[in-house]
């Protein structure tokens, strides 16, 4: 995200406004604001960081990609069941896409990269539906995007993409499954199958699928194509695992274990 425009960044401003309103109400006492890809990539984002704290009092913390991925691996592994196979903490956002590699409980590496939704949603070019010959074009875009990561999660030899975020929660509600603590798993040549069917269906076949949450229909395409690329280039990866925490757990379960 090069810049956030003004509609973007005055609605932006408007939601904190009422979000401190909100802790006033509750005589919150101490609060936590933390800031992703948008505001470390956007050319006004400490611009909008400043105008909050003006207007608010609230002081957004602009993480790192590699703490952005660390809060996201907390988040999850104190939830999700001990495994004693290597796998990878995938968190796709608007602006980046956050990689963890993972062995059981212990974190091997941290990767963040550029290629977010609405990053993607700016850069693919396709019609409606994708054609195979812009399905492939574009697959080879997001690969030479991702570059030496891809290479990196594929040499860690993942069995397993933990999914987090509300991309992957379009895989739960296709199959009419609810959020589960502990994760909800799935074969990943199924998915695979089903991320390609999303991809070459229009807007309005998506938005119409059974399970399809309404808010995800137009750029669930975005994710499924970054879905896709993962099972196709990783052939070690035999399953999905679907975790409802991710990032905002984290940053709790950091603060808990700070004050504790």
């Amino acid at each position: 995200i090069d810049r956030i425009n003004d509609d973007c960044f005055q609605a932006g401003l408007e939601c904190m406004k009422d979000f401190n309103a909100l802790c006033k109400q509750h005589k919150v006492s101490s609060l936590t604001a933390i800031g992703t890809s948008a505001l470390r990539s956007a050319v006004n984002g400490q611009e909008f960081r400043t105008r909050v704290l003006q207007e608010t009092g609230i002081d957004i913390e602009i993480v790192s990609g590699e703490e952005e991925a660390r809060f996201i691996s907390l988040g999850i592994t104190h939830h999700l069941e001990s495994s004693e196979c290597n796998y990878v903490i995938m968190d796709i956002g608007g602006g980046s896409v956050e990689f963890i590699l993972m062995n059981d409980t212990v974190k091997a590496q941290e990767i963040s990269v550029n290629i977010g939704i609405s990053e993607l949603r700016a850069k693919l070019k396709y019609s409606e539906p994708m054609t195979d010959q812009e399905f492939a074009e574009n697959q080879d875009l997001i690969r030479l995007k991702m570059g030496k990561a891809l290479d990196d999660i594929r040499n860690s030899r993942p069995e397993c993409i933990v999914g987090a975020s509300g991309p992957f929660e379009i895989i739960e509600t296709i199959h009419g499954m609810n959020p589960n603590p502990a994760g909800n798993r799935f074969e990943a040549a199924k998915i695979k199958s089903i991320a390609r069917s999303i991809v070459g269906k229009t807007y309005d076949e998506r938005y119409t699928m059974p399970g399809m949450p309404d808010e995800r229909a137009d750029l669930s395409l975005e994710s499924m194509m970054l879905i896709w690329l993962m099972l196709d280039k990783i052939n070690s990866i035999n399953t999905i695992v679907v975790s409802p925490y991710a990032l905002k757990e984290g940053i709790i379960v950091d603060k808990y274990f700070r004050l504790a």
